[in-house]
């Protein structure tokens, strides 16, 4: 279980890229089980605005021996409403309350987060609990580390930032 380290490297030198690689694919995993939405890198919605920050999102610390990951989904303020109205089944015209979105982003982090955990290699992953990100800090994330992040869009609109940190520091 490399948890992104290759064999031969010590426990501390994690491949974030690889990690992202994994990340992605179980946001991809959680939004076709939980909304039955496809997301990909080309989706009309990743490439809407690709320089404008997520307003809000949700993090959560998986830790592996050696340090921890941090995992997390960011959207802006549209894609925050049509990702907890997609999974709250609301109508269209239903405006959800801030709780409504901090739960909606936390749930599709944490189900993410099981994905990555059951894939092959991850499964000494322990999994903290989804922090909410209103916008105004950096949560569980280091704000002097570098982090890894893609953008996937669906076909309805749906625009997510999935951002990876490595912190070579049990979290």
């Amino acid at each position: 279980m490399n948890h992104g380290v290759p064999e031969t490297e010590p426990a501390t030198r994690i491949d974030e890229e690889a990690f992202l690689e994994t990340a992605t694919r179980g946001f991809r995993e959680a939004c076709l089980r939980q909304l039955a939405v496809q997301l990909d890198a080309s989706g009309a919605a990743a490439a809407a605005d690709p320089g404008r920050p997520p307003r809000q999102g949700s993090a959560m610390v998986c830790s592996v021996p050696g340090g921890s990951w941090v995992l997390g989904v960011g959207s802006d303020e549209l894609g925050c409403l049509i990702l907890t109205r997609m999974l709250f089944a609301m109508e269209v015209d239903e405006l959800p309350v801030p709780r409504d979105v901090a739960d909606a982003l936390g749930e599709i982090v944490n189900v993410a987060a099981g994905v990555i955990k059951s894939l092959r290699g991850y499964g000494e992953l322990k999994l903290g609990l989804p922090v909410y990100l209103d916008g105004s800090g950096h949560g569980p994330f280091a704000a002097d580390a570098p982090r890894r992040t893609v953008r996937l869009g669906s076909e309805d609109g749906l625009s997510l930032e999935i951002s990876v940190q490595w912190r070579p520091e049990p979290l």
